[in-house]
């Protein structure tokens, strides 16, 4: 099987890894897009097959597999921390397979946030289905300004039964919580792949683009009608600290791959504490004075108050 499937794999050109353990597959693919996506749909439609997950789809920058239309790694090749983290990820898989109606929960989050959803949609047609619904109460709320929404409306916008809608949701507040949850997982994504790829050099440097990245550039390209941007933020946005507290072991190494011996590195903690200090400072702002979330004066103060965050006690 490997040996067809690495000869098919080179002609489309296609890399990535196999994994196998117990009746379970994990592979990665790499690739153009749409090439990815007809060979997703194929291996979908292949009868051997059964229970798809898809646990991450998003561009990169670089392949992992380079000149590799197939590679195979057997378990007890594989790193102790990734053997752990596939054995945790397929025991969350088979419960949810036990009990439908049990979050799946699983650590590996998704531009989908599927952890938010109360049946995990595990079939690309299914993604499809949740997609919809998210396009049809972004539009809903945009026409009406947020008010009054309920799933019925919801669902007969996006042209989905009520019932398969209540399959996912539990309501609009759950949809929507959800909406917002899955956009800001999109955007540690991207800044997460901006700390892989850059390497920083000082808390100044750090300071930057943190402004960059939030109040220059995310803010004004990701906004909404402002009236409901304030709604989302008001009722269904949290400030996620264990996701900062994570994304703090990130920005970690990305100084350490270019403080010099001279800067100290900030430990995790610190790290975390001034990125929770600042994500609640700009929520505060974006509620009570949204329009000046551009200006120099407010970038300025809020730049002087996570450079001080980091000045705390460093490893």
């Amino acid at each position: 099987m490997l040996a067809s499937t690495r000869a098919k794999n080179e002609a489309i050109g296609v890399t990535g890894q196999l994994s196998y353990s117990d009746g379970h597959f994990l592979q990665v693919l790499e690739g153009e897009h749409l090439v990815v996506e007809d060979l997703y749909r194929s291996i979908e439609a292949d009868l051997r097959h059964s229970d798809l997950l898809v646990i991450l789809d998003r561009p990169v920058m670089d392949r992992a597999f380079p000149g590799q239309p197939m590679a195979y790694a057997a378990p007890p090749d594989l790193p102790d921390a990734v053997q752990q983290g596939i054995a945790t990820f397929m025991a969350r898989v088979e419960a949810l397979r036990k009990s439908p109606e049990e979050d799946f929960g699983s650590p590996i989050q998704t531009n989908l946030a599927i952890d938010q959803i109360r049946v995990a949609p595990n079939q690309r047609r299914a993604m499809t289905t949740v997609n919809r619904l998210f396009a049809s109460a972004f539009q809903l709320l945009v026409r009406d300004g947020g008010k009054d929404l309920v799933m019925e409306d919801v669902a007969s916008n996006a042209n989905i039964s009520r019932q398969t809608a209540y399959r996912y949701f539990g309501g609009v507040g759950d949809l929507l919580r959800t909406f917002v949850r899955r956009r800001q997982l999109h955007h540690f994504g991207v800044f997460r792949d901006f700390l892989a790829n850059h390497a920083m050099t000082s808390n100044a440097q750090f300071v930057d683009s943190v402004i960059q990245m939030t109040m220059v550039k995310y803010w004004p390209r990701d906004r909404m009608p402002q009236k409901l941007a304030l709604h989302f933020l008001r009722h269904y946005h949290e400030v996620p600290y264990e996701d900062l507290f994570n994304l703090a072991a990130d920005v970690r190494a990305s100084m350490k791959r270019g403080y010099s011996r001279n800067e100290p590195v900030p430990n995790q903690v610190v790290v975390a504490s001034a990125l929770a200090a600042f994500a609640s400072a700009m929520k505060m702002i974006a509620l009570n004075d949204p329009d000046s979330m551009e200006t120099e004066r407010v970038q300025d103060r809020m730049a002087g108050m996570l450079l001080s965050a980091l000045r705390a006690a460093p490893d």
